[in-house]
Protein backbone atom coordinates (compact mmCIF):
# COMPACT_ATOMS: atom_id res chain seq x y z
CA UNK A 1 0.00 0.00 0.00
CA UNK A 2 1.31 3.10 -1.05
CA UNK A 3 0.77 6.95 0.90
CA UNK A 4 0.60 10.19 0.39
CA UNK A 5 3.70 11.93 0.81
CA UNK A 6 4.01 15.88 2.17
CA UNK A 7 0.52 15.57 4.02
CA UNK A 8 -0.63 14.34 6.85
CA UNK A 9 -2.55 11.07 6.89
CA UNK A 10 -5.54 11.72 9.79
CA UNK A 11 -5.92 7.67 9.71
CA UNK A 12 -3.99 4.65 8.88
CA UNK A 13 -5.68 1.32 10.20
CA UNK A 14 -2.74 -1.23 11.03
CA UNK A 15 -3.25 -4.24 9.03
CA UNK A 16 -2.82 -6.60 11.85
CA UNK A 17 -5.42 -4.82 14.49
CA UNK A 18 -7.36 -2.49 12.42
CA UNK A 19 -9.75 -0.99 15.47
CA UNK A 20 -5.65 1.08 16.05
CA UNK A 21 -4.83 3.18 13.76
CA UNK A 22 -2.61 6.40 13.64
CA UNK A 23 -1.92 9.80 11.68
CA UNK A 24 0.92 9.59 9.15
CA UNK A 25 3.47 12.04 7.92
CA UNK A 26 5.96 10.76 5.01
CA UNK A 27 8.23 13.41 3.70
CA UNK A 28 7.86 14.97 0.54
CA UNK A 29 10.98 13.13 -1.10
CA UNK A 30 10.13 9.82 0.94
CA UNK A 31 11.34 6.48 -1.56
CA UNK A 32 10.69 3.15 -0.21
CA UNK A 33 14.83 2.38 -1.63
CA UNK A 34 16.31 4.26 1.66
CA UNK A 35 15.70 3.31 5.36
CA UNK A 36 14.28 6.39 7.35
CA UNK A 37 13.89 7.52 11.02
CA UNK A 38 10.85 7.59 12.69
CA UNK A 39 9.42 9.20 15.57
CA UNK A 40 6.71 7.56 17.42
CA UNK A 41 3.95 10.13 19.19
CA UNK A 42 1.32 10.28 21.65
CA UNK A 43 -1.22 12.68 23.00
CA UNK A 44 -3.14 11.80 25.86
CA UNK A 45 -6.72 12.42 23.98
CA UNK A 46 -5.55 10.13 21.48
CA UNK A 47 -5.45 12.91 18.64
CA UNK A 48 -3.08 11.61 16.95
CA UNK A 49 -2.76 14.39 14.07
CA UNK A 50 -2.17 16.80 16.53
CA UNK A 51 1.64 15.64 17.66
CA UNK A 52 2.09 15.11 13.85
CA UNK A 53 0.86 18.72 12.43
CA UNK A 54 3.43 19.46 14.93
CA UNK A 55 6.01 17.46 13.84
CA UNK A 56 5.76 17.84 10.35
CA UNK A 57 7.61 21.03 9.23
CA UNK A 58 10.89 19.66 11.47
CA UNK A 59 10.38 15.97 9.98
CA UNK A 60 10.08 17.53 6.31
CA UNK A 61 13.01 19.35 6.91
CA UNK A 62 15.16 16.39 8.11
CA UNK A 63 13.58 13.20 6.72
CA UNK A 64 12.26 11.80 9.16
CA UNK A 65 8.53 9.45 9.37
CA UNK A 66 6.29 10.61 12.29
CA UNK A 67 3.53 8.53 13.40
CA UNK A 68 1.09 9.76 16.08
CA UNK A 69 -1.16 6.98 18.06
CA UNK A 70 -5.26 7.75 17.89
CA UNK A 71 -5.50 5.22 20.71
CA UNK A 72 -3.40 6.24 23.30
CA UNK A 73 -4.95 8.13 26.06
CA UNK A 74 -4.67 9.06 29.72
CA UNK A 75 -5.95 5.74 31.50
CA UNK A 76 -4.82 2.09 32.38
CA UNK A 77 -1.59 1.55 31.04
CA UNK A 78 -2.28 -1.70 29.14
CA UNK A 79 -4.79 -0.26 26.43
CA UNK A 80 -1.13 2.83 26.12
CA UNK A 81 1.14 -0.24 25.45
CA UNK A 82 -1.60 -2.06 23.07
CA UNK A 83 -1.68 1.30 21.00
CA UNK A 84 2.07 1.80 20.93
CA UNK A 85 3.03 -2.12 19.93
CA UNK A 86 0.30 -1.78 17.39
CA UNK A 87 1.62 1.14 15.69
CA UNK A 88 5.42 0.48 15.71
CA UNK A 89 4.26 -3.11 14.41
CA UNK A 90 2.71 -1.47 11.55
CA UNK A 91 4.67 1.54 10.88
CA UNK A 92 7.79 -0.91 10.86
CA UNK A 93 6.17 -4.08 8.71
CA UNK A 94 4.94 -1.41 6.08
CA UNK A 95 7.77 1.24 5.72
CA UNK A 96 11.02 1.07 5.40
CA UNK A 97 12.53 2.36 8.57
CA UNK A 98 16.04 2.84 10.13
CA UNK A 99 15.75 0.81 13.34
CA UNK A 100 18.74 2.15 14.87
CA UNK A 101 16.71 5.42 14.48
CA UNK A 102 13.17 5.20 16.52
CA UNK A 103 12.10 7.74 18.89
CA UNK A 104 8.91 8.49 20.94
CA UNK A 105 7.35 11.45 21.73
CA UNK A 106 4.51 12.47 23.84
CA UNK A 107 2.85 15.27 26.22
CA UNK A 108 1.67 14.85 29.57
CA UNK A 109 0.52 11.43 30.41
CA UNK A 110 1.53 10.94 27.12
CA UNK A 111 5.09 11.91 27.90
CA UNK A 112 5.42 8.76 30.31
CA UNK A 113 3.83 6.39 27.13
CA UNK A 114 6.36 7.59 25.18
CA UNK A 115 9.12 7.06 28.41
CA UNK A 116 7.28 3.67 29.17
CA UNK A 117 7.68 2.30 25.57
CA UNK A 118 11.60 2.88 25.19
CA UNK A 119 11.88 1.42 28.42
CA UNK A 120 10.01 -1.94 27.27
CA UNK A 121 11.82 -2.25 24.17
CA UNK A 122 15.07 -2.67 25.60
CA UNK A 123 17.50 -0.97 23.15
CA UNK A 124 14.80 -0.28 20.19
CA UNK A 125 14.16 3.19 20.69
CA UNK A 126 17.04 5.70 20.47
CA UNK A 127 15.60 8.47 21.88
CA UNK A 128 12.76 10.30 23.92
CA UNK A 129 11.53 13.81 24.02
CA UNK A 130 9.55 13.82 26.47
CA UNK A 131 7.54 16.77 26.23
CA UNK A 132 5.57 18.37 29.60
CA UNK A 133 6.06 14.73 32.16
CA UNK A 134 9.05 12.84 32.38
CA UNK A 135 9.17 9.01 33.71
CA UNK A 136 6.55 6.88 35.08
CA UNK A 137 6.56 6.88 39.36
CA UNK A 138 6.59 2.87 38.34
CA UNK A 139 10.04 3.34 36.73
CA UNK A 140 11.90 6.11 37.78
CA UNK A 141 15.32 6.69 35.90
CA UNK A 142 18.40 4.49 36.51
CA UNK A 143 21.63 3.22 35.03
CA UNK A 144 19.73 0.68 33.15
CA UNK A 145 18.48 3.70 30.52
CA UNK A 146 19.50 2.95 27.51
CA UNK A 147 17.90 6.26 25.48
CA UNK A 148 18.62 9.66 24.97
CA UNK A 149 16.15 11.92 26.97
CA UNK A 150 15.17 14.97 25.20
CA UNK A 151 12.44 16.99 27.76
CA UNK A 152 10.72 20.20 27.00
CA UNK A 153 8.69 22.23 29.15
CA UNK A 154 6.62 25.35 29.74
CA UNK A 155 8.04 28.09 32.15
CA UNK A 156 4.49 28.14 33.27
CA UNK A 157 3.96 23.98 33.53
CA UNK A 158 3.19 22.73 37.03
CA UNK A 159 5.06 19.66 35.90
CA UNK A 160 8.25 22.02 35.81
CA UNK A 161 10.17 20.76 39.01
CA UNK A 162 9.65 16.80 37.50
CA UNK A 163 11.52 18.02 34.42
CA UNK A 164 13.77 20.22 36.21
CA UNK A 165 14.51 17.06 38.75
CA UNK A 166 14.38 14.84 36.37
CA UNK A 167 17.35 16.47 33.86
CA UNK A 168 19.51 16.90 37.12
CA UNK A 169 19.10 13.01 38.10
CA UNK A 170 19.78 12.22 33.98
CA UNK A 171 22.88 14.34 34.69
CA UNK A 172 23.96 12.15 37.48
CA UNK A 173 23.46 9.10 36.03
CA UNK A 174 25.21 10.16 33.22
CA UNK A 175 22.79 9.88 30.69
CA UNK A 176 22.50 11.71 27.74
CA UNK A 177 19.82 14.54 28.43
CA UNK A 178 18.88 18.19 27.04
CA UNK A 179 16.35 20.16 29.38
CA UNK A 180 14.67 22.94 26.81
CA UNK A 181 12.07 25.64 28.95
CA UNK A 182 9.99 27.40 26.80
CA UNK A 183 6.95 30.10 27.35
CA UNK A 184 4.44 29.03 28.22
CA UNK A 185 1.81 26.38 30.33
CA UNK A 186 1.30 23.04 29.95
CA UNK A 187 1.08 22.11 26.69
CA UNK A 188 2.63 20.57 23.59
CA UNK A 189 6.00 22.71 22.74
CA UNK A 190 5.92 24.88 19.60
CA UNK A 191 7.07 23.49 16.33
CA UNK A 192 10.34 25.13 16.64
CA UNK A 193 11.07 23.26 19.83
CA UNK A 194 9.91 20.23 17.52
CA UNK A 195 13.54 21.31 15.28
CA UNK A 196 15.84 21.70 18.47
CA UNK A 197 14.49 17.60 19.64
CA UNK A 198 14.91 16.73 16.11
CA UNK A 199 18.27 18.51 15.46
CA UNK A 200 19.06 17.21 19.01
CA UNK A 201 18.88 13.92 17.62
CA UNK A 202 20.30 13.61 14.48
CA UNK A 203 23.80 15.20 16.82
CA UNK A 204 23.04 12.18 19.15
CA UNK A 205 23.08 9.89 16.20
CA UNK A 206 26.20 10.87 15.24
CA UNK A 207 28.05 11.24 18.38
CA UNK A 208 26.60 7.61 18.70
CA UNK A 209 27.73 6.15 15.55
CA UNK A 210 23.52 5.19 14.49
CA UNK A 211 24.16 7.60 10.74
CA UNK A 212 27.25 8.88 9.31
CA UNK A 213 28.87 12.01 10.75
CA UNK A 214 27.74 15.47 8.63
CA UNK A 215 30.74 17.67 9.56
CA UNK A 216 28.66 20.72 7.93
CA UNK A 217 25.79 19.65 10.39
CA UNK A 218 27.93 19.76 13.52
CA UNK A 219 29.60 22.72 12.85
CA UNK A 220 26.58 24.09 12.27
CA UNK A 221 24.83 23.17 15.75
CA UNK A 222 27.92 23.45 17.45
CA UNK A 223 28.05 27.27 16.51
CA UNK A 224 24.50 27.75 16.83
CA UNK A 225 25.35 26.04 20.46
CA UNK A 226 28.11 28.48 20.96
CA UNK A 227 26.02 31.23 20.37
CA UNK A 228 23.52 30.76 22.83
CA UNK A 229 25.98 30.52 25.54
CA UNK A 230 27.79 33.76 24.49
CA UNK A 231 24.96 35.66 24.32
CA UNK A 232 23.42 34.74 27.99
CA UNK A 233 26.88 35.19 29.39
CA UNK A 234 26.79 38.72 27.55
CA UNK A 235 23.17 39.52 28.77
CA UNK A 236 24.23 38.81 32.44
CA UNK A 237 22.85 35.63 33.08
CA UNK A 238 25.25 33.70 33.81
CA UNK A 239 23.04 30.32 35.51
CA UNK A 240 21.65 30.32 31.68
CA UNK A 241 25.05 30.63 30.10
CA UNK A 242 25.95 28.06 32.25
CA UNK A 243 23.44 25.45 31.42
CA UNK A 244 24.72 26.17 28.19
CA UNK A 245 27.74 25.80 27.95
CA UNK A 246 27.42 22.35 30.02
CA UNK A 247 25.00 21.49 27.55
CA UNK A 248 27.21 22.08 24.53
CA UNK A 249 30.05 19.90 25.71
CA UNK A 250 27.67 17.06 26.81
CA UNK A 251 26.34 17.26 23.17
CA UNK A 252 29.71 17.73 21.22
CA UNK A 253 32.44 16.03 22.79
CA UNK A 254 32.35 12.99 20.50
CA UNK A 255 32.17 15.11 17.87
CA UNK A 256 34.41 18.19 18.20
CA UNK A 257 37.43 19.88 20.64
CA UNK A 258 34.98 21.64 23.00
CA UNK A 259 38.28 21.89 25.72
CA UNK A 260 37.00 26.00 25.45
CA UNK A 261 33.90 25.43 26.18
CA UNK A 262 34.67 22.61 28.97
CA UNK A 263 36.46 25.72 30.84
CA UNK A 264 33.90 28.09 30.19
CA UNK A 265 31.25 25.53 31.95
CA UNK A 266 33.60 25.38 34.69
CA UNK A 267 34.18 28.87 35.28
CA UNK A 268 30.56 29.92 35.47
CA UNK A 269 29.40 26.99 37.25
CA UNK A 270 30.98 28.25 40.20
CA UNK A 271 30.45 32.12 40.07
CA UNK A 272 27.70 33.97 42.27
CA UNK A 273 25.45 34.72 39.88
CA UNK A 274 25.17 30.75 39.05
CA UNK A 275 24.56 29.41 42.27
CA UNK A 276 22.13 32.47 42.92
CA UNK A 277 20.24 31.43 39.58
CA UNK A 278 19.68 27.26 41.03
CA UNK A 279 18.49 28.85 44.18
CA UNK A 280 15.79 31.01 42.46
CA UNK A 281 14.75 27.87 40.77
CA UNK A 282 14.64 25.32 43.59
CA UNK A 283 12.88 28.37 45.96
CA UNK A 284 10.22 28.62 43.14
CA UNK A 285 9.89 24.94 43.26
CA UNK A 286 9.70 24.31 47.09
CA UNK A 287 7.13 27.34 47.05
CA UNK A 288 4.81 25.75 44.69
CA UNK A 289 4.67 22.23 46.78
CA UNK A 290 4.08 24.21 49.64
CA UNK A 291 1.09 26.12 47.90
CA UNK A 292 -0.07 22.97 46.68
CA UNK A 293 0.32 20.85 49.47
CA UNK A 294 -3.11 21.81 51.98
CA UNK A 295 -5.04 20.86 48.51
CA UNK A 296 -3.32 17.67 48.49
CA UNK A 297 -3.58 16.54 52.11
CA UNK A 298 -7.20 17.28 52.09
CA UNK A 299 -7.58 15.32 48.80
CA UNK A 300 -6.45 12.78 50.80
CA UNK A 301 -9.02 13.05 53.55
CA UNK A 302 -11.57 13.21 51.42
CA UNK A 303 -10.69 10.03 49.56
CA UNK A 304 -10.21 8.04 52.66
CA UNK A 305 -13.16 9.42 54.34
CA UNK A 306 -15.84 9.70 51.80
CA UNK A 307 -18.52 9.88 54.50
CA UNK A 308 -17.04 13.23 55.16
CA UNK A 309 -17.10 14.69 51.81
CA UNK A 310 -19.92 17.18 52.92
CA UNK A 311 -17.80 18.43 55.92
CA UNK A 312 -14.53 18.11 53.96
CA UNK A 313 -15.51 20.09 50.52
CA UNK A 314 -16.25 23.51 51.75
CA UNK A 315 -12.46 23.21 53.60
CA UNK A 316 -11.11 22.76 49.87
CA UNK A 317 -12.87 24.66 47.68
CA UNK A 318 -11.96 27.44 50.16
CA UNK A 319 -7.93 26.26 49.22
CA UNK A 320 -8.85 26.30 45.95
CA UNK A 321 -10.22 29.84 45.64
CA UNK A 322 -7.46 31.11 47.92
CA UNK A 323 -5.22 29.79 45.30
CA UNK A 324 -7.07 31.32 42.19
CA UNK A 325 -7.90 34.62 44.00
CA UNK A 326 -4.06 35.34 45.15
CA UNK A 327 -3.45 34.41 41.49
CA UNK A 328 -5.96 37.08 40.50
CA UNK A 329 -4.15 39.67 42.54
CA UNK A 330 -0.48 39.78 41.49
CA UNK A 331 0.25 41.60 38.32
CA UNK A 332 1.80 39.15 36.68
CA UNK A 333 1.12 36.08 38.98
CA UNK A 334 4.31 34.59 40.79
CA UNK A 335 5.70 31.38 38.72
CA UNK A 336 5.30 29.36 41.86
CA UNK A 337 1.40 30.35 42.19
CA UNK A 338 0.54 30.11 38.38
CA UNK A 339 2.11 26.81 38.29
CA UNK A 340 -0.01 25.69 41.67
CA UNK A 341 -2.76 26.77 40.19
CA UNK A 342 -2.20 24.43 37.07
CA UNK A 343 -1.11 21.71 39.10
CA UNK A 344 -4.43 21.37 41.07
CA UNK A 345 -6.76 22.27 38.39
CA UNK A 346 -5.30 19.27 36.18
CA UNK A 347 -5.01 17.10 39.53
CA UNK A 348 -9.00 17.49 39.83
CA UNK A 349 -9.41 17.22 36.41
CA UNK A 350 -7.61 13.82 36.32
CA UNK A 351 -8.39 12.49 40.02
CA UNK A 352 -12.42 13.16 38.36
CA UNK A 353 -11.74 11.06 35.15
CA UNK A 354 -10.43 8.20 37.49
CA UNK A 355 -13.11 8.09 39.56
CA UNK A 356 -15.59 8.57 36.57
CA UNK A 357 -13.80 5.49 34.87
CA UNK A 358 -14.32 3.53 38.42
CA UNK A 359 -18.12 4.50 38.38
CA UNK A 360 -17.57 6.75 42.16
CA UNK A 361 -19.68 8.97 40.72
CA UNK A 362 -20.32 11.50 43.60
CA UNK A 363 -16.31 11.93 44.01
CA UNK A 364 -16.10 12.39 40.15
CA UNK A 365 -18.58 15.74 40.63
CA UNK A 366 -16.56 16.51 43.55
CA UNK A 367 -13.16 16.45 41.39
CA UNK A 368 -14.89 18.20 38.59
CA UNK A 369 -16.62 20.94 40.44
CA UNK A 370 -12.76 21.33 42.58
CA UNK A 371 -11.24 22.21 38.51
CA UNK A 372 -14.18 24.53 38.15
CA UNK A 373 -13.23 26.21 40.88
CA UNK A 374 -9.21 26.06 40.19
CA UNK A 375 -10.03 27.29 36.49
CA UNK A 376 -13.68 29.01 36.16
CA UNK A 377 -13.33 30.22 32.64
CA UNK A 378 -12.83 26.85 31.01
CA UNK A 379 -15.68 25.00 29.62
CA UNK A 380 -13.76 21.48 30.62
CA UNK A 381 -14.91 21.04 33.60
CA UNK A 382 -18.46 21.83 33.01
CA UNK A 383 -18.50 19.53 30.32
CA UNK A 384 -17.03 16.76 32.59
CA UNK A 385 -19.99 17.35 35.33
CA UNK A 386 -22.45 16.72 32.75
CA UNK A 387 -20.94 13.43 31.78
CA UNK A 388 -20.81 12.49 35.47
CA UNK A 389 -24.15 13.36 36.30
CA UNK A 390 -25.16 11.78 33.10
CA UNK A 391 -23.66 8.60 34.16
CA UNK A 392 -25.25 8.64 37.26
CA UNK A 393 -28.48 8.87 35.99
CA UNK A 394 -29.23 12.36 37.08
CA UNK A 395 -30.64 14.33 34.19
CA UNK A 396 -31.21 17.54 34.95
CA UNK A 397 -28.04 18.56 36.37
CA UNK A 398 -26.09 17.05 33.51
CA UNK A 399 -27.98 19.41 31.45
CA UNK A 400 -27.67 22.53 34.03
CA UNK A 401 -23.73 21.97 33.29
CA UNK A 402 -23.71 21.25 29.69
CA UNK A 403 -25.56 24.48 29.33
CA UNK A 404 -22.84 26.05 31.24
CA UNK A 405 -20.17 23.86 29.46
CA UNK A 406 -21.74 26.23 26.71
CA UNK A 407 -21.75 29.56 28.21
CA UNK A 408 -17.92 29.06 28.64
CA UNK A 409 -17.32 28.25 25.12
CA UNK A 410 -17.94 24.61 23.95
CA UNK A 411 -18.55 24.47 20.34
CA UNK A 412 -18.98 20.70 19.05
CA UNK A 413 -22.33 19.57 18.60
CA UNK A 414 -20.37 16.37 16.89
CA UNK A 415 -18.88 16.00 20.98
CA UNK A 416 -21.99 15.87 22.82
CA UNK A 417 -23.22 13.41 20.05
CA UNK A 418 -20.46 10.98 20.39
CA UNK A 419 -19.92 10.97 24.14
CA UNK A 420 -20.93 8.06 25.56
CA UNK A 421 -22.34 8.84 29.11
CA UNK A 422 -24.61 11.18 26.83
CA UNK A 423 -26.23 8.20 25.39
CA UNK A 424 -29.53 8.54 27.75
CA UNK A 425 -29.85 12.19 26.50
CA UNK A 426 -29.87 12.04 23.44
CA UNK A 427 -33.94 11.60 22.82
CA UNK A 428 -34.41 14.37 25.48
CA UNK A 429 -35.53 17.54 23.71
CA UNK A 430 -33.70 19.45 25.73
CA UNK A 431 -30.68 18.25 25.12
CA UNK A 432 -31.17 18.25 21.26
CA UNK A 433 -32.02 22.21 21.93
CA UNK A 434 -28.40 21.94 23.21
CA UNK A 435 -26.77 20.08 20.10
CA UNK A 436 -28.82 22.45 17.49
CA UNK A 437 -28.08 25.73 19.01
CA UNK A 438 -24.32 24.65 18.51
CA UNK A 439 -24.79 23.37 14.63
CA UNK A 440 -26.28 26.95 14.24
CA UNK A 441 -23.66 29.15 12.68
CA UNK A 442 -22.15 32.23 15.16
CA UNK A 443 -23.61 35.23 14.41
CA UNK A 444 -21.12 37.76 12.76
CA UNK A 445 -19.49 40.19 13.77
CA UNK A 446 -20.52 43.93 13.40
Amino acid sequence: MSFDRGVVIPRVACAARPEQSYALYLPSNYTPERQWPVLFAFDPAARGRVPVDLAKDAAEKYGYIVAGSNNSRNGPTRPQVEAADAMIQDVTARLPVDTRRMYTTGFSGGARVAVTTALLCGDCIAGVFAQGAGFPASAPPSKDVRFSTFAAVGDADFNYPELFELDQRLEELGLARRLRVFEGPHGWAPAEVWQEAIEWFEVRAMAEARRPRDEEFIQLRLTQARARAVYRERAGDLYAAYLEYRALVADFEKLADVSSFTAKAAETKFSEATRDGLNREEKEIRRQRALVSPYFSALEMLRATPVERLNLMPQIYSLVRDLRQGAAREKPPEKARRRALAQVFAHSYETGEAALRQKDHAFAVASFDLAAEAWPESPGPSFALARAHAANGRKKQALDALREAVRKGLRSADLLRSTPEFAPLQSAPEFQKIVQSLEQPSPARP
